[in-house]
C-alpha cells in the first residue's frame, strides 16, 4: 500500500506539473523577461526530453532493476524542479525542465512495470483504470491549482511543490522495494558489453531529440519555433547518424537494445498499432481544440478553458469506468466501445456545426473524453498482459518511444494547419476543423480494424480471468 500511495503521489504531481504551467508562463516571461512565443520552450523541453529517454528508461530497468530506476527518476524530478524554483534566466528553466523530462520517463516507464508486478492478472484492468484516471483527474485539476498557486504565491511555487511531495516518495520506494533486476543480464559482463548498450542507448535518445525538436520547428511554420532557421537541417543530419551509428551498434550486441522479435507478438504488436493511431489522433485533436475556440469561435481563455473541461471531466470518468467493464465484459469489448464513442464524438464535432450552437461542441467533447480513455485504459492494461518474461524494459521503452513520436507527428501536422487557418478568418478554421477531423475519422477506424483484426486478449487470458474469483 505505501508504494502505491508512493507511485500516485508521483503521478498527480507530474501531470498536474504539466498543465499547471501552462496557466504559469505569462507570469514566468514578465519575471524572467522573455517573449510569451518563446515560453512554449519550457513545456516543449519536457516533452521532447521524455519521448527521447523511455528506451534508455527501459534499458535501466531491465540492468538495475525497477526500485533503482524508478529511485533515480524521482530523485531527477526532485533535483531538477529544486534548481528550475531557483532559476535565474529562461535557459535555466528550460534546462532543467529537460532533465525533468528524463525524469518523468524513468518513473513513467517502471510504473507500468511496477503495476504488473503488484497487480494480479485478475485486477489489472481495474488496476489501470485507476491509473489512468488519477492522471485524468490531476491534468484536469492542473489549471486550477496552476492559476492560484501562482497568482498567490508566483510561479516558483509550483516547481517547490513537486520538491515537497515527490522527496518523501525516494524515502518510500527505498524502503518498501527490493533492488536488483529482475532479469540477470546473459552468461557475463563481458558478453552483455554494458557500455556498448549505455551508448547506444544514448545515442538512440539524441537521435531521437534531434528528429522530434524538427518535428516541432517545421511545423510551427516558417516563422514559428523557437530554433534558427539554418539549426534544423543540421538536426536532422545529427538524427540521422545518430540511426545509422545505432542500427550498427545494436546488431553487434548479443543482446539487442531494440530487437524487432519484439514484434513477433502479435498481441503487443496490436497494443503498440492502436497506440500509436490513437496517441496520433488524440494528440492532434487536444493541439487543435483550444485554438478553434479561441481563434475560431472567438471565445476568451476562460470560456474556453471551462468547455475543454467537459473533455477531461468525462475522461476521468471513462478511465474508472473501463477498467471495471474490462474485467466483466472483456478488453475487446471495451475497445470496441471506445472507439465507436470517438467516431460519434468527431461526428457530433462536424456535425453539430459548433459555429451556430454549442450542443454539438461539448457532445462532441463529451464523447472523445469518454471514448479516448476507454481505449487508452484498456491498451496500456492489454500491454501489461503482452509482457513477457524477459526484456519488460525494452517492451515498454519501445511501447512509449513509437507513441510519443506519433503524437508529435500529429502535434506537428497540426501545428503546420494552424499556421495556414492563421492567415484566413474564422471560416478557414472551420474548413482546417472540418480537414483535421476527417483525418482523425481515418486514424480512429483504422486503430478500430487493427483491433478488431488482432484481439488483445488471448484465449487462454480470457479464461484465465473468468476463472478468477
Amino acid at each position: 500500500m505505501p508504494v502505491l500511495l508512493a507511485v500516485a503521489a508521483i503521478l498527480f504531481v507530474d501531470n498536474v506539473d504539466v498543465s499547471a504551467l501552462t496557466v504559469a508562463l505569462p507570469s514566468m516571461a514578465y519575471e524572467l523577461g522573455g517573449e510569451l512565443g518563446s515560453m512554449q520552450s519550457v513545456m516543449t523541453a519536457y516533452f521532447v526530453s521524455s519521448a527521447s529517454f523511455f528506451l534508455l528508461a527501459g534499458f535501466l530497468g531491465d540492468r538495475l532493476g525497477i526500485r533503482d530506476t524508478l529511485t533515480l527518476g524521482v530523485a531527477l524530478i526532485v533535483v531538477s524542479s529544486l534548481c528550475g524554483a531557483l532559476a535565474a534566466s529562461l535557459l535555466a528553466v528550460v534546462v532543467w525542465r529537460f532533465v525533468q523530462g528524463i525524469g518523468y520517463a524513468l518513473t513513467f516507464s517502471m510504473m507500468m512495470l511496477l503495476m504488473k508486478r503488484l497487480l494480479p492478472p485478475g485486477q489489472q484492468n481495474v488496476g489501470m483504470g485507476i491509473f489512468m484516471g488519477v492522471a485524468m483527474l490531476s491534468s484536469m485539476s492542473g489549471p486550477v491549482i496552476g492559476s492560484v498557486m501562482t497568482q498567490q504565491f508566483g510561479w516558483r511555487s509550483l516547481f517547490f511543490v513537486n520538491v515537497l511531495l515527490c522527496a518523501p516518495c525516494v524515502w518510500v520506494l527505498l524502503k518498501n522495494l527490493h533492488g536488483g533486476p529482475e532479469h540477470p543480464p546473459l552468461e557475463s559482463p563481458r558478453s552483455d558489453r554494458p557500455g556498448v548498450q549505455l551508448a547506444a542507448n544514448v545515442i538512440f535518445a539524441v537521435g531521437v531529440l534531434g528528429g522530434m525538436t524538427v518535428l516541432m520547428q517545421l511545423g510551427a511554420g516558417p516563422s514559428g519555433g523557437a530554433l534558427p532557421p539554418g539549426l534544423w537541417p543540421w538536426l536532422l543530419g545529427v538524427a540521422a547518424l545518430c540511426a545509422v551509428t545505432f542500427v550498427a551498434l545494436n546488431r553487434r550486441l548479443p543482446r539487442p537494445i531494440l530487437s524487432l522479435t519484439i514484434f513477433d507478438n502479435r498481441r503487443f504488436l496490436a497494443v503498440v498499432a492502436v497506440r500509436v493511431l490513437l496517441q496520433a489522433v488524440s494528440y492532434s485533436c487536444l493541439f487543435w481544440l483550444p485554438i478553434f475556440l479561441q481563434l475560431g469561435l472567438g471565445l476568451g481563455v476562460v470560456d474556453a478553458g471551462l468547455i475543454l473541461t467537459v473533455f477531461t471531466a468525462t475522461a476521468a470518468a471513462g478511465s474508472f469506468a473501463a477498467g471495471v467493464l474490462a474485467e466483466r465484459l472483456g478488453q475487446d469489448k471495451v475497445a470496441l466501445f471506445g472507439h465507436g464513442l470517438v467516431l460519434l464524438g468527431v461526428a457530433a464535432l462536424l456535425l453539430g456545426r459548433p459555429e451556430d450552437s454549442s450542443y454539438g461542441l461539448l457532445g462532441g467533447l463529451a464523447l472523445l473524453g469518454a471514448g479516448f480513455s476507454a481505449v487508452f485504459t484498456v491498451v496500456n492494461a492489454a500491454l501489461l498482459a503482452a509482457i513477457e518474461r524477459g526484456p519488460e524494459g525494452m517492451l515498454v521503452g519501445s511501447y512509449y518511444t513509437v507513441s510519443y513520436i506519433a503524437g508529435s507527428l500529429g502535434i506537428a501536422a497540426t501545428s503546420f494547419v494552424a499556421a495556414r487557418a492563421s492567415e484566413a478568418d474564422a471560416r478557414g478554421y472551420l474548413a482546417a476543423t472540418t480537414a483535421l477531423a476527417g483525418c482523425w475519422l481515418v486514424g480512429t477506424a483504422a486503430s478500430l480494424i487493427i483491433s478488431r483484426i488482432f484481439p488483445f486478449t488471448s484465449p487462454s487470458l480470457a479464461a484465465r480471468n473468468t476463472s478468477c474469483p
